[in-house]
């Protein structure tokens, strides 16, 4: 294991990547697996290489050797971020771009890159289509345009409250 650990000192392109949240790691190398990382216990860790070699060390070594506490850190910041897509109030399901709202129809749009024009409606809505309602969350803006629709709802119960309405009226 001395070979292990004292190649994995010397290298710039060490990453850990977490399997089971602060449980089971996996060490890789410009992308090939080279070993894991296995909590025992609050401050005992197991490192196992690819080569059979095996080595206990402490929570503060194997946060000294992999900085891995604090990319998990990141890791659970970016995630977070990432899940938290809105606008105005309105979830949707793709990172929102140039977001407006058609003041109108009060329909907050959004795109799906920068430098796209399909526009998308946030939240949850409910589209007749010539076979009958059906439910949607974040719609094309033409699919909206080209149908009659109830919405945008902020919760999936506020659609389904809709729905439930515009099926009992027939």
């Amino acid at each position: 294991m001395l070979n292990f650990m004292q190649n994995l000192s010397t290298q710039d392109s060490i990453k850990t990547k977490q399997l089971l949240p602060d449980r089971f790691w996996i060490i890789e190398q410009n992308g090939v697996r080279i070993g894991t990382i296995q909590r025992h216990d609050e401050n005992n860790f197991v490192v196992t290489g690819t080569d059979s070699s095996i080595a206990q060390l402490s929570k503060d070594e194997i946060d000294e050797q992999f900085d891995l506490f604090q990319q998990n850190a990141i890791a659970e910041q970016k995630e977070k971020q990432e899940t938290q897509k809105e606008i105005y109030g309105y979830p949707t399901k793709h990172q929102p771009y140039n977001d407006v709202l058609d003041v109108i129809h009060k329909i907050p749009l959004y795109s799906k890159s920068p430098n796209s024009n399909n526009m998308y409606a946030a939240g949850y809505y409910i589209v007749q289509f010539p076979k009958g309602w059906v439910k949607g969350f974040c719609p094309k803006l033409s699919t909206l345009s080209n149908n009659n629709f109830q919405g945008p709802f902020k919760t999936v119960m506020e659609q389904r409250q809709a729905f439930s309405n515009v099926n009992k009226s027939k």
